[in-house]
């Protein structure tokens, strides 16, 4: 196991596995657990749909939720195997990571294909070659984008930690600060701070489109195995309420806006355009990507050493509320 598998895994409680149940998602009731607490890997612009759940959806569904947001896939995931939190939105390489770990562990939903992170460095820093000897910002150890960050950087012939030193910074917005205070050398950002970071004069080494894949299965609803066997309502008003904020992006854009730039601290212009760029990477009906994007995805995570091999999807992500979407989905 990798250091970064064994950072997560680390602070993972043991438990067994729990068998999922056989009664499908069509018939859904009153939610056999109304208080849900909801953690979210950090704060970020495309935990958009959350954010407008939160102001409008949960409570639409029957649901009082408490939102946490962490600092990375790290916290996130070890806060769900010490049952602090309920359901979790975090990357989908946290979730195999875990599993790997043989946490009881699964995502019930996916559908998240954000590819729009965006690596920057210092103005004096032109080419990938001027990043040896120098430090760069990511979340934690295992989330996402250093996943995405180890990847490029070996694209470009410079080993983590040997040749640039890789440096827990927390969200986009710690990392932005790092950035423009001096403290990073280059990180990788999604928007706002992107655009905030080009605008200060920031240098663009590269995006995640262009260097890794379009699409990316960046982040999934993920609970206990025992929750969701044990919560078929629950999970469905928790995903009603996912779609039923979707479509409020969609169709209430001022809506969005001020949900998002209420949460974290934007101007109505940048919460509007991130909400823009944003919304083509959701899929409401919750499926992964396609498979040759799901093959960097797996060629990342075996070449990082989280996994030997593939997983089978049925290892990581039980599909019984994607396949019965038009069952329980909101008209209109």
């Amino acid at each position: 196991m990798s250091g970064r598998a064994r950072f997560i895994a680390g602070g993972l409680a043991a438990a067994g596995a729990t068998i999922l149940a056989s009664r499908g998602a069509e018939a859904a009731g009153k939610p056999e657990k109304p208080n849900i607490r909801f953690g979210i890997a950090v704060e970020a612009s495309f935990y958009l749909p959350v954010y407008i759940a939160q102001a409008r959806t949960w409570a639409a569904e029957g649901l009082n939720v408490e939102l946490f947001a962490f600092n990375g896939d790290a916290q996130v995931s070890q806060a769900i195997a010490g049952d602090s939190i309920d359901v979790m939105v975090a990357s989908t390489a946290g979730l195999i990571t875990m599993i790997a770990a043989e946490q009881p562990i699964s995502a019930f939903y996916a559908g998240l294909d954000f590819a729009g992170f965006t690596l920057l460095a210092r103005p004096a820093i032109k080419h990938w070659s001027d990043l040896k000897g120098k430090s760069f910002g990511i979340a934690t150890y295992g989330s996402l984008n250093d996943s995405l960050a180890r990847y490029v950087l070996a694209r470009h012939g410079l080993t983590p930690e040997r040749d640039v030193n890789m440096i827990q910074a927390g969200s986009s917005a710690n990392c932005y600060q790092g950035l423009m205070g001096g403290r990073l050398d280059a990180t990788i950002l999604s928007s706002p701070y992107t655009w905030n970071a080009q605008a200060g004069g920031m240098t663009t080494l590269g995006t995640q489109a262009a260097e890794v894949t379009p699409l990316w299965p960046a982040q999934c609803f993920s609970a206990k195995k025992s929750f969701i066997s044990e919560n078929p309502n629950t999970i469905v008003a928790i995903l009603r309420a996912h779609v039923g904020a979707l479509r409020i992006a969609h169709s209430e854009k001022p809506v969005a806006v001020k949900a998002l730039a209420d949460r974290l601290k934007l101007t109505e212009a940048d919460a509007a355009r991130s909400i823009d760029e944003n919304l083509k990477w959701y899929d409401e009906r919750g499926r992964l990507p396609q498979d040759r994007y799901m093959k960097v995805f797996w060629t990342i995570e075996t070449d990082a050493g989280l996994v030997k091999s593939p997983l089978m999807t049925s290892r990581y992500l039980d599909t019984k509320y994607i396949d019965t979407f038009d069952a329980w989905a909101p008209r209109g």
